[in-house]
């Protein structure tokens, strides 16, 4: 989890431009302007001469010669005019300067375009001569300056921002003031490149303020500004039927129209512009044949006219992916803070229920499948049509996606697919048809026969595709299961550990990566047949088309038909690959639309959004003000809900008939059994339920119709990555005061006390690093801190200890902080809490809430409460939470000042400084420290793991490659071979056919070593992903307890998924696509150079211009890439933090303020991404231009200088022109290895995690083995639950740098006993129980015993624990943590998750866990096997206890040992619990119980008392009890009055 800050979110904040004094411009666009206005004038001086001197001494001027003239003059002098008008000099409008720049350099264009037409192009041809040429040397004078006023000033002249926006405005970019060609050629990012280059070398880091700025039009608040009416289905006003047929895409591209339009255009000026390249060789090498007679036009002008070609086709389609990624940026924006904000507007727990059915499967589709599915869509939306009237909504089928799956993956593939839009719909129809167009032209019908082949075999293709669409959607499939369970196996980490699961988790885990990557050999089987397929097909239609041009048209090929042709067939061939390429994109895209718009349609709504203000009840007004009242209402989860059943279903239903008032200002307690619905209330009051009224008297008058937001303490508490301090504060203005007395009604002054830093010590991850009781504390504080005027707190009493309890009951619950305030405290913790509270609610199953009669309290209290003055609770804001924090071990940290308790609220110690840091300082947004490139290891990694003779494998390899690539084009040049056959006479029959049966023979050839290659690759990718992937779960489970959590859960899950994602999806296939593209440069090149000899010199000058581009381009965009990812990170942080915290959220009123956050976030995530991408077109532009130039002047070489007949010439060209398509894909392809590699560093780090078996003195981590060994060894152990401990000491960490938490425990446990645990908190009553199953470092292994004083020992049934392999000891000891994790899935799979035990005992063993038998009536009414749950959120602490304790009991260990395991259990469940425990479990089962509640263990055996890490007690209860200063004695008598006499008599009664 990252950084979060409630505190106001500041915009992004630029260096501020100060205006000039003067109305002058930059000098800059003073100097452009006078350029301008010189070239013209001196144009239209030159003009008014040509008139005169043509006038006077034309010896045959004709009218039409002095129009031209009379009216070329006009038109300068009207351009002179306008460049003098919008110069800021004569003090015109800064507004209308763009328009009249319009009309300016449209009239010099079109003069420009007249001259070039009369006077130069008759230059190009021969035998022609310029219209003008009796000017002279005047005529080329003005053709120059017109260039350079008309071409290259336009061009280099900066722009002007859009209307109304001075130039030196501060929200002014770079970007926006770029000139034109700067602008395509993306020179306005050079001075960042240099700075990142000079970064580079000096070991800097990238700052996120050294990024080029965002547009202001750019900016998430400015675009949603812009967007919301059109996309957001509230804001829309879209209800009802309208909100189900809402489409998120209309919006998206009503909103970006004109950027759509400009693609549109960009698309097809590159199409257009592709075919100059084969049709300039054509003519090139037709020159070369045929001389002057056959082509009119000189070379020179086609060799121009290809520079054109691929300068433009690189220009647009660059300019194109600019608009395109900035359209994908906004979008991915607008929809990120789209989806946030409806999350906001939300149910906590549950989506209204679509279907009962099967998930629906996805339909592969064909291209002819889409193209008419995509005519009906668009049908459909025409009023009359026969598709409009068969239009039916979507059926839906399957759940509702999480959100956080929509931001990450859905919109990624939505913005993806969109890109491609255009591409498909235009670009690959126009270029389908122009190469068909041309080829016709060059080949005849023999193009039609060709053509005839490839859609023969096109189908084979297509099922080839469809095919691959299905194992990818079964791969996908199995990832997802996966990936779920390593998530569902990590979140629940130290359980898997406790309870040594470790091989069954592992072996799970395996099976599910051997299905997957079993899937992903029949993605990679298909791709390589479609890839020979791709191979085979293009190069078959050419021979088609060949032998029917040459045997059966008797036609004769000449360099220029074979060469040009081939041009058009690849393009042909590249856009037939490229349609079976994206039209699953798209398909995909389309699906992940519809889950979108699913979000927006289907999600429950909070009544405030989804019911209309003029439907909505109005409430009854009670007399008091502060009296919340409630009467006839039923409250749902969702707004169909009527069926009563348990809180943890998605029907449950709270119905309440009778009036329930919680009057106004104080305490109110409200308790009642296990699973009644006390949560339920809780949430039905904040809002988070439907409301339903039952009748017309129905009253609901709640918490939110009163002003000033509501402090929530949940069940489970919600603490954030960050200080004590700023959980506390919550953003609220620090009072030294208030806050000092915060934390001591809260008994947190002990605990700041124990951790070095005081209140600024940082919690981990989701508060794990902190105890139960400390994380409710801290919530507590949290809430009394607040001026919120109601307080709503939910069981926080659980998991705290006797004194403890009684110390927040008396200072807190009592106290001053929450005097006057409506406090609403859901309890099962009666006896302590009733004596205290205003009034007392009894809650039964079904709705049923029964107040309770008790005494009033003081007036004088009453009436000092209603003197407190509640500050303004819109100040309750969030806090910021801080990466990488330091983190701190619960028990041993806590355990160090304990013993000094607080007595007074001003003797709490807390950190110097008062403040944390601003949100918007560094340290909230860390920067980004460049990593260098991956290490040679972190890619041996790789390498090493594809075989096990990685040498010979990659020697083959390679062979392959270039073999295959050598093949291919010895295929070309024998068809240059057997053209220039024809320019020595006549070919025969014979002849052809072997030229055909060679080039048959090179196609097989070609193939075939592509498809081993491929194959070769596959199966080494295969074997490397299984070795990496095994290597890291083993190590990972195979870690200390201690490394998993103090290393963040999101960091381990993300290495175990996304970093192994990484390498299936990105290095390994990267790593084939870069060899493969190296081998075709270098065959390409080396063709090159042997036709060529002297291009070695070009060839080495592009590669030293191209490394020294790559150098700059890779050392700016590997920081970046990192940015633009450390950026992406804490959008999803604060996504997941609020969806955890919802209802905190909304209670306290901090909407706005998260909502501000997420815009400064998206805002820095944008900034970092335009930047990228513009960095990617940076470079392509440069790479194109160098490859440009060098084929051009290979062109320019081979036609003047080069005595090389047609043939050579063509082939070396389709060589140069074929590498220079791949240089930048190979640079690109470089670079994304190079910043995937990172995913391997990171995989290779958690490798070196330390071993749980070295550190704790395990023997070898052969988990299955040792353990079936042991047990065919010693059959019948552990065959008693006999435990005797000497000399027992522990610690979280290495004994000399942590303190000793546990010092020197003796003690011995008889078989069958039961043994409480008790203490105060902090002192080692769970790191107890971790040392018992060595989690933790104890004194036990010979191994270890050099970090300790003393060796101990630990008897467990006669053997030393400490030489025992951990999942031995681990199998046969059962542990119930304070908070149980569960599983998701059923109960079934929780009690039994590796299928080793009857029904019948999963059974027994639940209905044991809920104090039930089987003839028991209210069985019927508990859990059952087959409910459902999806984790620990649906069910309570309670349900989930007793799930733990079910799991305990079918396990059958001789050891049982309970943490606080019945803590959020009321009393009579507890009771029941306990008795069922006694009556169910063997006679010779151990039970070791920690316990806060003291009734729990009044009947064990014997009572341990533990204090500071000693054991300070250990007797009978009556003993402890009996003796005057017993630390027992003191617990019992610190309970309430009504406990304490329980206790005693129950005591007494053993």
């Amino acid at each position: 989890m990252d950084e979060i800050s409630l505190v106001e979110a500041q915009p992004d904040t630029h260096r501020p431009l100060r205006r000039p004094s003067s109305l002058d411009e930059p000098p800059s666009y003073v100097l452009y302007d006078t350029l301008s206005f010189i070239s013209v004038v001196a144009l239209l001086v030159l003009s008014v001469v040509t008139l005169v001197l043509e006038t006077r001494f034309g010896q045959e001027s004709r009218a039409i010669v002095l129009t031209f003239y009379a009216f070329q003059s006009a038109a300068f002098t009207y351009a002179a005019v306008l460049v003098a008008s919008s110069s800021r000099w004569t003090a015109r409008a800064h507004c209308s300067a763009r328009s009249v720049a319009v009309q300016k350099c449209s009239i010099l264009l079109l003069l420009w375009a007249v001259y070039i037409y009369r006077d130069v192009w008759p230059l190009a041809t021969d035998g022609r001569s310029p219209a003008d040429e009796r000017e002279g040397l005047l005529l080329w004078v003005k053709v120059v300056l017109l260039t350079f006023a008309a071409v290259i000033l336009p061009l280099i002249s900066p722009r002007r921002p859009a209307f109304g926006v001075p130039v030196w405005d501060a929200t002014v970019r770079a970007e926006q003031t770029a000139s034109i060609l700067s602008l395509v050629t993306y020179s306005w990012m050079n001075p960042f490149i240099k700075f990142s280059a000079k970064l580079h070398a000096n070991k800097g880091k990238l700052e996120q303020d050294q990024l080029p700025h965002l547009p202001v039009e750019r900016t998430v608040e400015h675009m949603i500004d812009a967007s919301y009416k059109y996309v957001d289905p509230i804001e829309a006003d879209a209800s009802g039927d309208k909100r189900q047929k809402w489409n998120v895409a209309w919006g998206l591209l009503w909103v970006f129209r004109w950027e759509e339009a400009l693609m549109g255009t960009m698309v097809a000026l590159a199409s257009f512009a592709s075919f100059l390249a084969p049709l300039s060789i054509r003519h090139i090498l037709a020159y070369i044949e045929s001389g002057p007679d056959r082509e009119a036009v000189r070379p020179w002008v086609w060799i121009a006219a290809l520079l054109l070609g691929s300068m433009t086709v690189s220009l647009a389609m660059q300019f194109y992916h600019y608009v395109s990624t900035t359209v994908v940026m906004r979008t991915q924006a607008v929809l990120t803070q789209l989806m946030y904000d409806h999350s906001l507007r939300m149910r906590a727990k549950c989506s209204k229920p679509r279907s009962a059915g099967k998930p629906k499967p996805r339909e592969v589709v064909s291209i002819a499948k889409l193209i008419a599915g995509a005519f009906d869509r668009v049908m459909s939306y025409v009023p009359g049509t026969a598709q409009a009237q068969h239009a039916q909504p979507e059926e839906t089928y399957e759940d509702m996606p999480a959100i956080n799956n929509l931001v990450t993956t859905d919109l990624k593939t939505v913005t993806d697919a969109s890109t491609f839009l255009w591409l498909v719909f235009l670009e690959t129809p126009l270029q389908i048809a122009l190469s068909l167009y041309f080829l016709y032209q060059i080949l005849g019908w023999s193009t039609f026969v060709g053509v005839s082949v490839m859609i023969v075999l096109l189908p084979f293709a297509d099922w080839l595709n469809d095919l691959a669409r299905k194992y990818g959607k079964e791969k996908k499939q199995q990832s997802d299961q996966r990936v779920t369970l390593v998530i569902q196996m990590l979140k629940n980490i130290r359980t898997v550990k406790l309870l040594g699961w470790e091989p069954e988790q592992a072996s799970k885990v395996e099976a599910k990566r051997s299905e997957e990557l079993k899937r992903t050999r029949k993605i990679n089987m298909t791709q390589i047949w479609m890839n020979f397929i791709k191979t085979f097909i293009p190069l078959l239609v050419m021979l088609a088309s060949y032998a029917t041009y040459t045997l059966v048209m008797k036609r004769e090929l000449s360099a220029s038909v074979v060469f040009s042709s081939i041009s058009l067939f690849e393009i042909l061939r590249s856009q037939l690959g490229f349609l079976l390429f994206r039209i699953p994109i798209l398909i995909d895209g389309k699906v992940s639309l519809d889950r979108i718009n699913r979000l927006f349609r289907e999600s429950e709504l909070l009544d405030l959004f989804a019911t209309p203000d003029q439907e909505r009840p109005t409430p009854y007004m009670p007399n008091t003000a502060k009296d919340i009242v409630i009467r006839d209402a039923r409250f749902t989860w969702t707004d169909s809900g009527t069926t009563a059943g348990t809180p943890c279903t998605e029907e449950f239903s709270l119905s309440i008939t009778e009036e329930v008032r919680f009057k106004g200002a104080g305490l109110h307690l409200i308790h009642g059994p296990t699973a009644c619905g006390k949560t339920s209330l809780l949430m039905a009051l904040l809002g988070e339920m439907h409301h339903m009224p039952l009748g017309r008297d129905s009253v609901f008058y709640g918490p939110r119709d009163h002003v000033g937001g509501i402090a929530y303490v949940a069940q489970e508490p919600w603490i954030l990555q960050e200080t004590v301090r700023n959980n506390i504060l919550f953003g609220t203005p620090f009072d030294e005061d208030r806050y000092k007395k915060t934390l001591y009604s809260c008994a947190l002054g002990p605990d700041l006390a124990g951790w070095g830093k005081l209140d600024l010590t940082e919690v981990g991850e989701r508060g794990v690093t902190l105890s139960g009781g400390q994380k409710a504390r801290i919530a507590l504080a949290r809430a009394v801190y607040s001026h919120c005027p109601m307080v709503f707190i939910d069981d926080v009493l659980a998991a705290l200890d006797n004194s403890t309890v009684m110390h927040i009951v008396n200072q807190c619950l009592r106290g001053e902080l929450l005097r006057g305030r409506t406090v609403l405290l859901v309890s099962n913790n009666v006896a302590v809490v009733r004596p205290q509270a205003d009034h007392v609610y009894e809650m039964l199953p079904g709705g049923i809430i029964r107040p309770n009669e008790i005494r009033l309290h003081k007036t004088l209290e009453k009436c000092a409460a209603e003197d407190v003055v509640l500050g303004d609770a819109g100040s309750c804001a969030s806090s910021t939470i801080v990466e990488d924090s330091t983190k701190v071990t619960s028990d041993a940290g806590s355990a160090k000042g304990k013993d000094a308790a607080v007595d007074d609220w001003r003797d709490i110690m807390i950190a110097e400084d008062v403040l944390p840091a601003s949100p918007r300082a560094a340290s909230a947004f860390p920067s980004v420290q460049p990593e260098e490139t991956p290490s040679a290891s972190s890619w041996l990694l790789v390498l090493r793991s594809m075989s096990s003779r990685p040498v010979l494998y990659w020697l083959v390899f390679l062979g392959a490659l270039l073999l295959s690539n050598l093949v291919v084009n010895a295929q070309f040049w024998l068809l240059g071979y057997w053209a220039k056959q024809y320019s020595h006479g006549p070919v025969s029959t014979a002849s052809v056919s072997w030229f055909l049966g060679i080039y048959s023979a090179l196609l097989m050839a070609a193939t075939i070593s592509d498809f081993a290659s491929r194959a070769m690759h596959m199966k080494g990718s295969l074997r490397a992903c299984a070795a990496i992937h095994k290597k890291l779960m083993d190590s990972v489970l195979g870690t200390t307890l201690k490394r998993l959590e103090d290393t963040p859960t999101s960091q381990i899950i993300a290495r175990c998924t996304g970093d192994i994602g990484a390498v299936d999806g990105q290095i390994v296939p990267s790593l084939f696509t870069l060899l493969d593209y190296r081998a075709f440069l270098v065959v390409r090149l080396v063709m090159v150079m042997v036709v060529a000899p002297i291009f070695i010199i070009g060839v080495a000058a592009v590669a030293i211009a191209g490394t020294a581009c790559a150098r700059v381009y890779m050392a700016a965009q590997r920081p970046v890439k990192q940015e633009e990812a450390s950026t992406r990170a804490p959008i999803l942080g604060l996504l997941n933090t609020t969806l955890a915290g919802l209802v905190s959220v909304r209670a306290y009123g901090v909407q706005e303020r998260f909502r501000q956050q997420m815009f400064e976030r998206i805002d820095r995530w944008t900034r970092a991404s335009n930047t990228f991408f513009n960095l990617n077109r940076w470079m392509t532009v440069r790479v194109d231009s160098m490859a440009s130039l060098f084929t051009v002047s290979l062109a320019i070489y081979l036609t003047y200088f080069a005595k090389l007949d047609a043939s050579n010439i063509g082939f070396s060209l389709s060589m140069a022109i074929a590498a220079s398509t791949k240089v930048f894909e190979w640079v690109r392809t470089f670079n994304a290895l190079d910043l995937a590699g990172v995913s391997l560093e990171r995989i290779e780090e958690y490798l070196k995690f330390e071993r749980e078996e070295e550190l704790m003195g395990s023997g070898e981590h052969g988990y299955s083995k040792e353990l079936a060994e042991f047990e065919s060894q010693t059959p019948d152990w552990p065959a008693t639950g006999d435990l005797e401990v000497r000399d027992l000491i522990a610690s979280y960490g290495n004994a000399n740098d942590d303190p000793e938490v546990l010092k020197g425990l003796t003690f011995s446990v008889r078989s069958g006993e039961r043994i409480g645990i008790v203490g105060r908190t902090g002192s080692g009553k769970s790191t107890l129980t971790l040392a018992l199953l060595r989690c933790i470092f104890t004194n036990l292994s010979p191994r270890l015993n050099s970090r300790f004083v003393k060796t101990g020992e630990v008897l467990y049934s006669g053997r030393s624990i400490g030489t025992l392999d951990l999942p031995v000891l681990r199998k046969n000891i059962t542990i119930i943590p304070q908070n149980p994790e569960l599983f998701a899935g059923d109960i079934r799979q929780n009690l039994d998750p590796f299928s080793q035990y009857t029904e019948a005992e999963l059974n027994r063993a639940l209905l044991s866990a809920q104090g039930l038998s089987e003839t028991d009536p209210r069985a019927r009414d508990g859990m059952k096997l087959d409910t459902r749950i999806s984790g620990d959120g649906d069910l309570s602490a309670g349900e989930r206890q007793i799930i733990a304790l079910a799991r305990a009991i079918v396990r059958k260990s001789k050891l049982l040992i309970m943490d606080e395991a019945t803590s959020s259990i009321d009393h009579a469940t507890d009771e029941r619990i306990q008795s069922s425990l006694r009556e169910h479990l063997d006679h010779d089962v151990t039970v070791l119980t920690v316990a806060h509640r003291l009734g729990t263990i009044c009947d064990y055996d014997k009572v341990m008392v533990l204090n500071s890490g000693r054991m300070v007690e250990f007797d009978a209860p009556g003993v402890l009890l009996s003796e005057q200063d017993s630390y027992f004695r003191r617990l019992v008598d610190d309970s309430p009055e009504q406990e304490r006499e329980a206790l005693y008599s129950a005591i007494r009664r053993v």
